[in-house]
């Protein structure tokens, strides 16, 4: 067994090792050049692109990047084109893959959220806050009130892809909606439960790659960003939602 000591330098040894391989495909790689255009749904901006996107400029300072953001369905539309190389989507939990080489890079629960100050009424049908279609947000609320039973309305729509739209009705008080459970925010809160809303299915957030002849910075991108994360099967199926 290793010493208390050991343990530590074993810590150590690894991070060098790590940050040897960065400078290394860092140096290598000052000549990669875009532009690079990738596609990804609006939340994943705010919490999950950043960092993926930091990091690997940070190793091709020299690459030109394209951000087009979008919905799941119409991203998925766009990849077909071709009119970009890589898109960042979110899935419903019982999807099926499509024929893209994927890595699924998070697993996320989907959560009945509300303004701080919204008191759920179990007498009424439920107000829902929603996006205009084609929305698998949108779908999950429905799909998941119908199969219970429970009645529900449209309250507000939002066109816009950006939240805050969303969040504007949702502090007002209109209702509620179904967002990611990294989109809660201070003046938020989650609806659970208890107060009569059924639970909710996790949304898978896959990052999927045009198809094997892409550009040399597009697979670059898609190895620095599924590294360590779960490289899923290339199969032709369906996607719902």
């Amino acid at each position: 067994r290793l010493t208390e000591h050991g343990v530590r330098l074993l810590d150590y040894a690894r991070r060098l090792l790590a940050l040897n391989d960065e400078a290394i495909a860092s140096l290598a790689a000052q000549d990669l050049r875009g532009p690079l255009r990738i596609g990804s749904i609006y939340d994943a901006t705010e919490f999950l692109l950043p960092p993926l996107l930091a990091r690997f400029s940070q190793l091709y300072p020299n690459l030109q990047l394209e951000v087009h953001t979008d919905r799941t369905a119409h991203l998925l539309q766009s990849l077909k084109r071709g009119e970009i190389e890589i898109a960042l989507v979110a899935l419903p939990e019982d999807s099926e893959n499509t024929v893209h080489p994927c890595v699924r890079l998070r697993t996320s629960p989907l959560v009945w959220m509300a303004g701080v100050g919204y008191v759920h009424d179990r007498s009424q049908p439920v107000p829902l806050v929603v996006p205009d279609p084609p929305s698998i947000l949108r779908a999950a609320a429905r799909a998941a009130l119908d199969a219970h039973g429970i009645a529900w309305r449209i309250r507000h729509v939002s066109t816009s892809l950006a939240f805050n739209s969303l969040r504007a009705a949702l502090r007002a008080g209109l209702g509620v909606t179904v967002r990611l459970i990294e989109m809660l925010a201070p003046d938020l809160r989650v609806v659970t439960e208890v107060e009569g809303l059924p639970r909710l299915p996790n949304i898978h957030l896959d990052l999927l790659l045009r198809d094997e002849r892409v550009s040399t910075p597009a697979r670059r991108l898609f190895e620095s960003m599924g590294e360590g994360a779960a490289r899923l099967p290339v199969r032709a199926q369906r996607t719902r939602g």
